[in-house]
């Protein structure tokens, strides 16, 4: 159904600012349910979103960068069943990781499309100043480690960051027959490939 005109009409996105914000909330929302079913797959999703988003907008890397950030904190600490920092376990995790395979495979295709996308969209995307100079006075605890306080503000270490503590888990997780989540991603692409020549 379409929106309705008028005063009450609803309006899409306008800004990536908008996005960053909403999602964020999400992140916020899906992380304190405590269910490690829904978690995984809710987060995925938005993962997902992020990477849809991102090229629609003008680059605001200073609201991007810190919403990636969260999203990286979540999946690494699915992926690991405990905090990424303290090491406490999740709640609903019981005897250790619920994360499968193919939860794996997912996950990094996802991580690594954002990386791809950052890359172009921070360097070689629109500039949005706009909102590059209203984010001087938002979010300034989670903008503070971006250094985005300089005028011209250095985004290679961060663009160098972005789900890297889910990379590193990715890349440690091992299933029960020692098969690696690399080695179950060639099997996917092997039968995909077959697949499609059918």
């Amino acid at each position: 159904m379409g929106a309705v005109e008028g005063e009450g009409a609803s309006r899409g996105y306008e800004k990536f600012k908008e996005v960053a914000q909403d999602i964020s909330k999400l992140v916020d929302v899906i992380w304190v349910s405590g269910t490690p079913s829904l978690q995984k797959q809710y987060l995925l999703v938005l993962a997902q979103l992020v990477c849809d988003y991102l090229p629609s907008f003008p680059s605001t890397p200073q609201y991007a960068f810190p919403l990636l950030n969260k999203l990286d904190y979540a999946l690494a600490s699915l992926l690991l069943g405990e905090d990424f920092e303290t090491r406490t376990a999740l709640p609903g995790f019981g005897a250790g990781k619920v994360i499968s395979g193919t939860d794996k495979v997912r996950m990094k295709s996802i991580v690594e499309r954002a990386r791809i996308v950052v890359v172009d969209v921070i360097e070689n995307g629109e500039k949005d100043t706009e909102s590059e100079e209203e984010g001087d006075n938002d979010e300034e605890d989670e903008e503070e480690d971006y250094n985005v306080e300089e005028e011209t503000p250095n985004w290679d270490m961060a663009i160098a960051k972005v789900y890297d503590r889910t990379i590193v888990e990715l890349g440690q997780g091992v299933d029960e027959n020692g098969l690696g989540v690399n080695q179950e991603l060639s099997n996917w692409n092997k039968t995909a490939s077959r697949a499609s020549r059918v």
